[in-house]
This record gives structure tokens, C-alpha cells and sequence, in this order.
């Protein structure tokens, strides 16, 4: 179970866990990780970098969608504060503004 980069003589182990993706061009990483190969050869599993994220399902590390926000080795993104997560659309959504309610004494 390897992986080889563009060029590269030999083959790299993949991590424990992971396995050789794409014909052997990357390892798959746990989410919030994913595959980044070194110059000179050899590969490893990184932590996604703040504002993007990776699930189990995607290869690499994708921007947070607007107005969400993640921390370094994410799994998914968070709602900023004044929004919420509309579970229908997949998104955060700005929190309606409060209605001007009278009191009627």
C-alpha cells in the first residue's frame, strides 16, 4: 500500500490506516488531514491549514464556505457568531434582525 509522486523513483509507504488513492498518486488521510508530498520524496498526512476543512469523504482540505470559520486540522466548519446552520441548505445563514415588537399597555 504506496504512493509515488510526479518523477519519483521510488514509492512511499502510506500511513497506517490509510491506503494508496487515485492510482497510487497520494494517500488517504484522516479528516481534518490530507496528503503533502516533500521535495526530495516521501509523503505524509497534514493538519488542514485554519479556514479550510476536510471530511472522510473529500481528498484535500477545501475553504470554509462564507460565513463559517475552522481551526487548523478541521473536520468541518462552524457558523460565525449572528448566524446559524440551515441544515437544508448546507450553509450558515445571517440570523433574521429582531422584529420592532410594541408592548400594548
Amino acid at each position: 500500500n504506496s504512493a509515488s509522486d510526479r518523477g519519483a523513483l521510488h514509492c512511499t509507504a502510506c500511513p497506517a490506516g490509510s491506503a494508496a488513492e487515485d492510482e497510487g498518486k497520494y494517500c488517504s488521510c484522516p479528516a481534518g488531514k490530507m496528503w503533502n508530498w516533500e521535495k526530495g520524496g516521501g509523503g505524509y498526512c497534514t493538519p488542514c491549514k485554519t479556514g479550510t476543512y476536510k471530511n472522510r469523504s473529500m481528498k484535500f482540505c477545501e475553504s470554509c464556505p462564507i460565513p463559517s470559520f475552522s481551526a487548523a486540522g478541521s473536520h468541518s466548519c462552524s457558523c460565525i457568531p449572528g448566524t446559524y446552520m440551515n441544515i437544508q441548505m448546507g450553509s450558515c445563514m445571517i440570523l433574521p434582525a429582531r422584529n420592532n415588537i410594541k408592548t400594548w399597555l
